[in-house]
């Protein structure tokens, strides 16, 4: 097993350059996102008499947002504007929404009166769940995999991505890159984390390759809130493969504490 997973891993490394080539004339289209916020510190507190004091925020774009409507006990009508704070971690800022439309779970407002800078500081905010957004699977055909697992490869135009290899039905090993950190982990591996380096670069001598990752004893509790909100918002994700990544990374969690 221990061979498989270093197999997978080495596999992994040697298709990067390949698949650098294959994404570079890829076209990237923006357009307007719709960002899962169930992992996120994303709130709304209204100025308004039949709402708690905070209002989670489900989902959220550049041009409105998703409330959690058990959270009132009077729900606004349709067209009501709401004014109130968005709150973003430790941020907040006014804003005034119009509720647009009603679903069993979701109040749907877009926002009435904002920053002229809101869809500044939401992408600076959002920048882990928007990079998932922009990421493409890789047709696995081109993996040339050999192992009776089958590997599943999402890779963005910021090098953020997403490696893993299934099993029945359990994820054997997996690879999750964020903005250069680097988190592993699986079903019968230990969970690793580290920092890419600059450059892979070949030794003069026997061609072998020097190790990409400067690993760290440490565990980064922040990087699987990171990696939480990542695999949220991978569109093309397999929402089976979404849940059992996320039962991994909470079990990455229950080791901090």
């Amino acid at each position: 097993m221990k061979a498989e997973i270093k197999y997978n891993f080495m596999n992994w490394l040697n298709k990067l350059p390949l698949l650098g080539k294959l994404t570079e004339n890829r076209k990237f289209i923006e357009r307007e996102i719709r960002v899962c916020l169930y992992h996120s510190d994303v709130y709304f507190k209204p100025i308004y008499a039949g709402a708690e004091s905070l209002q989670p925020v489900l989902n959220i774009s550049f041009g409105g947002l998703g409330l959690d409507k058990s959270n009132f006990s009077h729900l606004p009508e349709i067209d009501e504007i709401i004014p109130g704070q968005l709150i973003l971690g430790e941020d907040s800022i006014e804003v005034s929404l119009k509720v647009i439309h009603n679903t069993d779970r979701i109040l749907g407002c877009k926002f009435q009166l904002a920053p002229s800078n809101l869809r500044q500081i939401l992408y600076k905010y959002l920048q882990t769940e928007l990079s998932a957004h922009q990421l493409i699977q890789i047709d696995p055909k081109i993996l040339n995999n050999k192992e009776p697992s089958m590997p599943f490869y999402f890779r963005g135009k910021n090098l953020d991505e997403l490696y893993f290899t299934l099993k029945d039905n359990r994820i054997v090993v997996f690879n999750i890159i964020i903005n250069n950190q680097f988190f592993s982990g699986g079903s019968e591996t230990n969970f690793k984390y580290g920092k890419i380096k600059n450059l892979i670069e070949e030794k003069v001598h026997g061609f072998k390759r020097v190790d990409p990752i400067e690993w760290s004893l440490d565990i980064n509790k922040t990087l699987i809130f990171e990696s939480q909100k990542f695999i949220d918002n991978i569109e093309l994700l397999n929402p089976n493969h979404r849940d059992l990544l996320h039962e991994l990374l909470e079990k990455a969690l229950n080791r901090t504490n």
